[in-house]
């Protein structure tokens, strides 16, 4: 499965998002978003060197993991969203080392 390019129309990314989980296989698949916001200090940190990306995907990507409509999908689907922390805490309770 092919991701996200930054030639792609912003109003599609909510569509991929959703599709992507309609597609996901039992296991530990990973769709990995990158959360932020687009204040002008970010989009002009991310100008120089961002390979046309800008700053504004990193929002489109909090939109869509906030969307009600995708939560209810992943619901439906049985997928459990986590995070990086949740698997951190994870991986040190299957370690033994968890309280």
């Amino acid at each position: 499965m092919s991701g996200i390019s930054p030639d792609m129309a912003p109003a599609a990314w909510d569509a991929y998002h959703r599709d992507v989980l309609r597609r996901l296989r039992p296991g530990i698949p990973m769709l990995i978003v990158h959360l932020g916001e687009d204040p002008r200090p970010e989009r002009e940190s991310f100008a120089a060197h961002d390979g046309g990306w800008g700053a504004d995907w990193r929002a489109r990507d909090t939109r869509a993991m906030s969307d009600a409509e995708f939560r209810r999908l992943a619901q439906a689907e049985g997928v459990h969203l986590v995070t990086w922390r949740d698997l951190g805490r994870a991986t040190t309770l299957c370690r033994g080392n968890g309280s």
